[in-house]
């Protein structure tokens, strides 16, 4: 019996090391911070980004982290864009943060993939004058911008390179959570359909193994090769800026689950109903050995 235990107490222990180990390589924001405005909220001490949020300066354009369940299943924090009213030429609402552009992922080389993912919610899609929502990635002066916005006319995404070209695709619907997973491939530098960058954008993926440039399944655009911008040597990214529509009505869009990795699966997310607790195998060895170890004394007892 005490060898049994011995061995149950070790594998509870062997369970709770490897339970620890890391997913893979990846920046995270998940917002979770303090309830309130978000500007200055992180720390350029954290992984993989060189600075804390900074927000616009209007105090009707607001972007604040919110408790807000975006849809079933994801609660939490995310963060909130909206107006509150007043005047002035600024229409929505700006939050941006700088990466750290020595960090292993922030700093790719030629040819190299980097896959950026987050969940977008807006209680109502249609845009007015310009505005748009907007997830971009900046690089240093002379690199470009590259990322995701929502077009105004038909609320569908426009895909955009860099100095490059753009792929109009997809239609949003107003009150929906969406997970679009985006994968910039930088330039190799040699004649032919890799010479430039290329984007490649996922609305909703529904496995999490990589689907594959490429795939036909309804989800996937391609910006295009050759329709990017190249350097001898690649730019890392500087920093990511999200936007806000324009809100003079209350309307809000949300932002969170941003991840950055350099494969399908450090960023893939699940859109679905939380499953049912299961216990962690060492939680069940643990609960095996206090049982055991009742049933011992018990005996002893008798």
């Amino acid at each position: 019996m005490n060898a049994l235990i011995r061995k149950l107490s070790l594998a509870a222990a062997c369970g709770m090391l490897l339970g620890s180990a890391p997913l893979g390589a990846q920046i995270v924001e998940s917002f979770d911070y303090p309830l309130g405005p978000l500007n200055t909220q992180g720390s350029a001490a954290d992984d993989g980004w060189n600075s804390a949020w900074s927000t616009g300066t209007q105090t009707w354009e607001l972007v604040e982290v919110s408790s807000t369940e975006l849809a079933p299943g994801f609660t939490g924090q995310s963060i909130r864009m909206y107006r509150t009213g007043g005047g002035g030429s600024i229409y929505r609402s700006e939050a941006s943060r700088s990466f750290d552009q020595t960090h292993p992922i922030i700093s790719y080389g030629k040819g190299e993939s980097t896959f950026f993912s987050f969940l977008l919610y807006a209680d109502d899609v249609s845009l007015e004058l310009s505005d748009r929502t907007e997830f971009l990635v900046s690089h240093p002066s002379g690199g470009g911008n590259w990322g995701l916005n929502l077009n105004p006319a038909d609320a569908s995404l426009n895909a955009f390179l860099r100095n490059g070209g753009s792929v109009s695709f997809g239609t949003l619907e107003s009150e929906t959570l969406y997970h679009i997973v985006m994968e910039f491939v930088a330039g190799t530098g040699v004649a032919g359909p890799t010479l430039k960058d290329s984007l490649y954008v996922w609305i909703n993926p529904e496995s999490d193994l990589y689907p594959g440039q490429g795939t036909a399944d309804g989800s996937l655009v391609n910006v295009g090769e050759n329709s990017g911008y190249w350097t001898a040597t690649p730019f890392p990214f500087s920093s990511l800026r999200l936007q806000g529509v324009q809100h003079i009505d209350g309307r809000s869009t949300y932002f969170d689950e941003i991840k950055i990795g350099t494969t399908w699966e450090d960023v893939f997310t699940v859109l679905q109903e939380p499953a049912p607790v299961i216990p962690e195998p060492s939680s069940a060895l643990l609960a095996a050995v206090g049982a055991l170890a009742l049933l011992r004394a018990r005996r002893r007892k008798r």
